[in-house]
């Protein structure tokens, strides 16, 4: 991810108007809302200037395409420019929600004391005190927190609570005053997954140190509905610092979740060679040859593709794949996975992933020829 965010930046930074399209008429705003893995590069791109009303050739918006995906921290950056909309309050978005949004604590106690319901929902379940956790702003939650109808351990419809919101947002002063209202840590929705999956989700360090010193979060190996544990998510999403303070705290790299994927396989992925470099270099990775359901290894992963979504597309294969051959890793897995079933739809990440594997091979041959001349191994 934050390879990502560096690549918006240098665009940014280089003038390219944030508003061009593609051919099918979408914005880079608009993109990178249908990715839903890129709430942070959304809000770079709110904050840049980027026009949340463009429209694509069907009408539709970046807050519209959102809407249906229903990712409160996506919603909370576009609504925070365009919240006056009429979709804006087909959500069921109240006045409160509005102000929650905004960050504005001192509107947020004028409302309450005209007899605003603290409580009330929108269309996802979710209450003020949760759009007030995604603004990040401590004074608005803790505006929300005096009143008795704020429901501190409340659920979304997608099973997420206040302060799940603020963690996966990265908002560790807020995950802290959420807690020391009596917030549930352990508390998990319909998908399992724990406030310290939120948080190393989020690649905030504060946020997962206060998670994990707290003593109130569920077990840096829970599994969630998929077997996911805490640390394939900061893996997969290239959180490098969070990756290392996970080992620290004693999690099983080993670990695979119901598809078979390890944190290494999460981080291949998603061609996040830093990451794979520092879980590598625990050495609790287990097999290096190990495979998922589909009979793909990491270097499979790595050096294969079928579809990828924007926010992987521009990361380079070739560094991921490097660091797995310089760990040892078998050259021919890429090859025995395309001749499967499960490759048929996939390819070669690109010809410099290409010519990286013929030109390992070749080094491979010419060593071993070397080692048959001397008499030290089989030819």
């Amino acid at each position: 991810m934050s390879e990502l965010l560096d690549g918006w930046d240098g665009t940014m930074a280089d003038g390219v108007s944030l508003d061009k399209r593609d051919p099918d008429g979408q914005t880079a705003l608009c993109l990178a809302v249908w990715s839903r893995a890129c709430g942070a590069v959304v809000r770079r791109l709110v904050a840049a200037g980027a026009d949340v009303r463009a429209r694509d050739e069907y009408g539709r918006s970046a807050l519209s395409r959102a809407t249906e995906f229903g990712d409160a921290g996506v919603l909370a950056a576009l609504l925070s420019v365009d919240s006056t909309t009429d979709l804006a309050a087909s959500m069921g978005l109240s006045e409160l929600h509005g102000a929650a949004l905004r960050g504005s604590a001192a509107e947020i106690r004028k409302l309450l004391a005209a007899g605003a319901n603290a409580g009330a929902r929108d269309k996802w379940g979710m209450t003020a005190l949760m759009w007030g956790a995604c603004s990040g702003d401590e004074a608005t939650v803790g505006a929300l927190l005096e009143s008795r109808d704020a429901g501190v351990d409340a659920m979304s419809k997608d099973g997420q609570t206040a302060v799940h919101i603020a963690a996966v947002e990265g908002r560790a002063s807020v995950v802290g005053r959420l807690l020391s209202a009596g917030a549930d840590a352990a508390l998990r929705g319909a998908s399992r997954r724990t406030l310290l999956m939120y948080a190393a989700s989020s690649g905030d360090i504060d946020t997962v140190d206060l998670v994990l010193s707290s003593g109130k979060a569920v077990g840096v190996d829970a599994l969630d509905v998929g077997e996911t544990t805490a640390l394939s998510y900061a893996a997969g999403l290239g959180h490098v610092s969070v990756v290392r303070r996970l080992l620290a705290a004693g999690a099983d790299a080993g670990l695979r979740s119901r598809k078979g994927h390890t944190a290494l396989m999460s981080a291949a992925k998603a061609r996040h060679a830093d990451a794979m470099t520092v879980l590598l270099s625990s050495g609790r990775c287990g097999d290096l040859e190990a495979r998922d359901d589909e009979g793909r290894t990491a270097l499979t992963m790595a050096a294969c593709r079928a579809k990828l979504s924007p926010c992987v597309e521009g990361l380079a294969a070739e560094d991921a794949v490097s660091v797995l051959l310089d760990w040892g890793a078998d050259l021919r897995s890429p090859a025995d996975f395309l001749a499967t079933g499960y490759g048929l739809n996939c390819k070669i990440a690109s010809p410099a992933v290409a010519g990286l594997l013929r030109s390992r091979q070749v080094w491979i041959r010419r060593r071993r020829l070397v080692l048959w001349r001397r008499g030290l191994a089989p030819l």
